[in-house]
């Protein structure tokens, strides 16, 4: 498949995963309360794969290079800051959410979205929050990566799955028209994975006092 024509499959891919119902079939959830906070605040493990490599570079190369993931965190804090105008700034579809940071690094991928010594930094949407007034879909979220960086930025957008999030991410490289790498993500709460994997205290056993 020509890359424009899979850049532009990936693209569409990633706006149905926004705009419709989970791939189970299930329906978007229904919107949170007014002034909850973001679904995604506190940390979160993330997992990226690389779909198509930016322009110049070898897909399989880079896959190899990579063992075909790049794996890091992300910590949000709710927004209490940033004004509803970042949203047109830095092309999020509705006021922000939530901010933080985040440890990853794309560089297996042929990219770095880092912006030299500055703290890298996200801004995004997510269901509920103190800036949440519509313009996305309720169980949609939108992260965009190290904003203030002109070179290159990258969005995640995604839907809420349980104690999940999962979508598509695209590269997008200043002095060009699209996208000019794309792959998937998932990002997981750590709580959800220790819950799962720590036994039961066993009877008998008093709390002990603090």
């Amino acid at each position: 498949m020509p890359r424009a024509a899979a850049l532009a499959v990936v693209a569409l891919a990633a706006a149905g995963t926004v705009a419709a119902c989970g791939r189970d079939g299930r329906p978007a959830r229904a919107a949170r309360p007014a002034g909850s906070p973001p679904l995604l605040a506190g940390v979160w493990d993330a997992t990226f794969s690389l779909d198509v490599p930016p322009l110049g570079y070898d897909s399989a190369a880079l896959r190899q290079a990579a063992q075909g993931r790049v794996r890091g965190r992300f910590a949000f804090m709710p927004n209490h800051y940033l004004p509803a105008s970042v949203a047109t700034g830095v092309g999020l579809p509705a006021a922000p959410t939530l901010y933080g940071t985040y440890d990853v690094d794309f560089r297996p991928f042929g990219f770095d979205p880092r912006n030299g010594d500055r703290v890298p930094d996200v801004v995004g949407v997510a269901p509920g929050g103190p800036s949440a007034a519509g313009g996305a879909a309720a169980d949609s979220v939108t992260l965009l990566l190290s904003p203030s960086n002109d070179r290159a930025q990258v969005l995640l957008a995604g839907t809420v799955r349980g104690d999940s999030v999962v979508g598509t991410w695209h590269l997008q490289s200043a002095g060009r028209g699209g996208p000019t790498a794309v792959g998937h993500f998932v990002l997981v709460a750590p709580a959800a994975g220790r819950a799962a994997s720590t036994p039961a205290p066993r009877a008998g056993l008093a709390a002990r006092a603090p």
